[in-house]
């Protein structure tokens, strides 16, 4: 994004510098924490706005990412411009991050090889899933008993026992 001379003497204006190394925006703040700056007829986040002053054009597939982790620094320093993936998986603290760090299911089993599976996009430990499978399996077939043979789970009647 072009800027003039007006618009970067208006956005330094609203920059405090005074923060432990962060440079932190001291005007419109949104509900997620993000600066926005008006420059050009166009809103954008102030530090996307800022990033591209130093540094040139970012690409519509790149994010500029917080490496200070401060959503309303501005300090350029503190910026670089990263794929999606990368700013919200890799260096992201949400949710889907946290998720995609993980290495084991909540049962101690590992997410690797045969024993993962990808259902709707994430990630399903199989160990785990066949044993639902087979939990639902007896609640819905409560006249018969498991029984193991040569290795193999079958189910027989419990007539037999």
């Amino acid at each position: 994004m072009a800027s003039s001379q007006e618009d970067q003497m208006r956005f330094w204006s609203k920059v405090d510098k005074q923060f432990l190394g962060c440079w932190l925006w001291s005007s419109t703040v949104g509900k997620k924490g993000y600066a926005s700056f008006r420059a050009q007829g166009k809103t954008s986040t102030a530090h996307r706005f800022i990033y591209q002053v130093f540094n040139g054009p970012v690409g519509k597939d790149s994010h500029v990412d917080h490496l200070c982790r401060v959503r309303h620094c501005v300090n350029p320093s503190h910026l670089e411009a990263v794929s999606l993936h990368e700013n919200v998986v890799v260096r992201g603290q949400g949710l889907s991050a946290e998720n995609s760090r993980k290495t084991h299911c909540k049962n101690g089993h590992e997410f690797t090889g045969k024993n993962l599976s990808v259902v709707n996009g994430g990630r399903r430990c199989v160990t785990c899933l066949n044993k639902k499978q087979r939990e639902k399996w007896r609640d819905n077939n409560p006249g018969l008993k498991t029984r193991i043979l040569r290795g193999h789970v079958s189910e027989v009647s419990s007539e037999v026992y």
